[in-house]
């Protein structure tokens, strides 16, 4: 992870010095995928997973890929491809708590047009991430969802 963000700071330096005028500031991203990923049996397309672990597990699952993603330099994380509301709560908490100087956008996956994968409502997702943690949230959206259901 390390060395994925050196590159990336070297390729930003050089994309800014070689453009005319200057490129405006340039930010790399770690990606933080969801925890359903770990279990190799598609659930993170569904996020049934939410109903069998604790907030305090998908906390602890994530903070070790945080720690690194952090500590190698990103300025900021995605939170992507997350099908269940749970989960983002979970990691905007775990960022207000032990990540406070981190900014953060967080993607849902979506069932439908108006449903995350796991199936609650887009607009609600979006309201409990606001109210979980807004000052560290930079943006919500979707990922890896079907042109027709945006």
């Amino acid at each position: 992870i390390r060395q994925a963000v050196t590159l990336a700071k070297q390729a930003v330096v050089k994309c800014a010095s070689s453009t005319n005028p200057p490129r405006q500031q340039v930010m790399i991203a770690g990606s933080v995928g969801p925890y359903g990923a770990c279990l190799h049996d598609g659930s993170e397309y569904r996020g049934e997973y939410v109903e069998d672990v604790t907030a305090q597990q998908l906390r602890d699952w994530h903070r070790p890929r945080i720690s690194a993603l952090v500590a190698a330099g990103v300025d900021l994380l995605a939170v992507e491809t997350i099908p269940a509301v749970q989960e983002a709560v979970a990691v905007l908490t775990l960022l207000r708590e032990e990540f406070s100087d981190v900014k953060a956008w967080v993607s849902f996956t979506c069932k439908d047009k108006v449903n995350t994968s796991h199936g609650e409502p887009f607009h609600e997702a979006v309201l409990q991430c606001c109210q979980t943690n807004r000052s560290q949230l930079v943006a919500v959206g979707v990922n890896c969802v079907a042109p027709a259901q945006v």
